[in-house]
């Protein structure tokens, strides 16, 4: 059955279950609410008082949008279910959400492979795909291994710092030099940032050449699911081929590790050379998804399906 909670209804039944994930938690909440036109809507679904699927749906004039890119949308399914039930379970909370909203946009984690119930209820599917990077093995590929040592040796050193002014320009620079959003967007972006620096979640890497900030990452830390996610990277100067990101890289790994972190989603593998990179860590690639809904074009499909399936049997009657 779905249930649309409040917020401290919700957190109490999902506290039953498990522990909150980081953008489940209200500083997060609070600030995408705050940065965007968006209401968080809190979805259950149980079955004999027993949650199975839970979701915080942002919200506006009826349609459901994903808020922030880097981040995935906060949707979980238990993982004990049969495929049977998993199947049964989520296509009755999908279809429910169908006739709730117009459109819907949903970021799915890593962990939800299954989207059956999404095609059966004429979802649209974006297949992407990230790197996960298990720190129990810091193995590498020499290429990587060599591009460590010649930074190394060439002065570089690296800190673990909080987010400050500085570091955030750097950083959101790249989104500005890309033109990914406009200028608005990247504000709230950087608004966002540094509200979870100031909570804890965010901490800077930063790699320095005679005490000058060369390049910086900023990564999101759930300390709670001992996983991490790389948000931004960049480096002042761009156009110079200096491997600093390789050695930047082994740093967090080794820091996040000692941290008590098991893993570090390293958030896309998309792009050729972007996945080349990564992939030379010895990363495992890991698919993930975006599913929309639109209720006109779902229209749209009914009928084109009703159609096929009475040609199909008049072609076979005759």
């Amino acid at each position: 059955m779905l249930k649309i909670l409040s917020k401290e209804q919700w957190t109490r039944e999902v506290l039953k279950v498990r522990p909150l994930q980081l953008t489940e938690k209200s500083i997060f909440i609070d600030a995408f609410t705050n940065l965007t036109a968006l209401k968080p809507v809190f979805y259950l679904y149980q079955q004999k008082d027993q949650t199975l699927i839970s979701y915080i749906a942002f919200v506006r004039n009826g349609c459901i949008d994903h808020p922030f890119y880097f981040f995935y949308s906060p949707f979980w399914i238990a993982d004990h279910l049969s495929d049977a039930k998993y199947a049964a379970c989520l296509t009755e909370f999908v279809k429910q959400l169908t006739q709730l909203h117009r459109k819907i946009l949903i970021k799915l984690p890593t962990e939800i492979e299954d989207l059956r119930p999404f095609q059966w209820n004429h979802f649209a599917i974006k297949h992407h795909y990230t790197y996960v990077k298990e720190l129990s093995s810091l193995n590498y590929h020499e290429t990587t291994r060599k591009n460590i040592r010649k930074c190394q040796k060439a002065g570089y050193v690296c800190r673990v710092e909080d987010l400050n002014h500085d570091t955030l320009h750097l950083n959101l620079g790249i989104l500005k030099e890309l033109n990914f959003f406009g200028k608005a967007k990247v504000n709230s972006i950087g608004e966002l940032l540094m509200i979870a620096g100031r909570a804890g979640s965010v901490k800077c890497f930063n790699c320095y050449r005679d005490d000058r900030l060369v390049a910086s990452n900023i990564i999101l830390m759930d300390e709670e699911y001992k996983i991490a996610y790389t948000l931004l990277l960049n480096k002042i100067e761009r156009t110079i081929k200096d491997d600093v990101h390789s050695l930047l890289h082994d740093f967090f790994f080794k820091e996040l590790k000692l941290m008590g972190y098991e893993k570090v989603d390293l958030l896309g593998a998309d792009l050729p050379t972007i996945a080349e990179f990564k992939s030379r860590f010895n990363a495992k690639l890991v698919p993930h998804f975006v599913v929309s809904y639109s209720q006109s074009q779902a229209t749209v499909n009914k009928r084109i399906a009703k159609a096929k399936a009475i040609l199909k049997k008049f072609i076979y009657k005759h």
